[in-house]
């Protein structure tokens, strides 16, 4: 009989896809700057973590990266009007996340700023949880340790009894030293797989 009460899910990259290199090229046709440079440095830049934890605007952050980037103001303001089109729910894994409910609790931990998920929550990705965690919110961000101690703490959870699944290996390692299980996200499938390995009914 599996321990297993809670299973935790990441939101960007698992639940919500978000392709950047499709989205450039698409959106910014014009541009000759490679996708692979606007996405590091426009999404990838390490100034999205103080939005993540709460602590400036998204709209900060842009007008920083339009002083500060080298990309161009055209393309950034151009990136800005058509962001929300990168976010696609990924129906099978929301199917999952309904089975699952069946017989667990299953919670959301995820970096996001405000902007970003209010449009998420207008998606009506949140609502399909028991409840979530949202960085900014609380002002912690995976990989700290202490955004995993305070999903603990929040929903009276033990490490033991979750398991926690995310896209970025390096938001697992600081889960799996609590002693909370973890699955990397690579496919659906993949993930079924992983978590029946774990004695999880799916």
């Amino acid at each position: 009989m599996s321990s297993i009460r809670a299973i935790i899910f990441d939101i960007g990259g698992v639940v919500v896809r978000t392709d950047w290199n499709k989205f450039f090229r698409k959106y910014v046709k014009q541009s000759r700057i490679p996708s692979s440079r606007l996405q590091r440095e426009l999404i990838e830049n390490p100034e999205w973590r103080e939005c993540y934890k709460g602590k400036l605007a998204e709209a900060d952050i842009w007008k920083r990266l339009e002083r500060d980037s080298g990309i161009g103001s055209a393309i950034i303001r151009q990136v800005r009007t058509m962001w929300k089109n990168v976010f696609e729910i990924d129906p099978e894994v929301m199917k999952i996340v309904e089975a699952l409910k069946k017989h667990y609790e299953v919670f959301a931990l995820t970096n996001v700023g405000s902007d970003s998920a209010k449009f998420i929550g207008d998606m009506g990705v949140y609502k399909a949880f028991d409840d979530v965690v949202l960085s900014f919110e609380v002002g912690m961000v995976k990989p700290e340790q202490e955004i995993y101690h305070h999903l603990l703490r929040e929903f009276k959870l033990e490490p033991d009894e979750c398991v926690f699944i995310d896209n970025l290996e390096q938001n697992l390692p600081p889960a799996a030293e609590l002693g909370i299980k973890t699955i990397k996200f690579d496919s659906v499938q993949q993930v079924k797989r992983a978590l029946k390995k774990l004695g999880v009914k799916i």
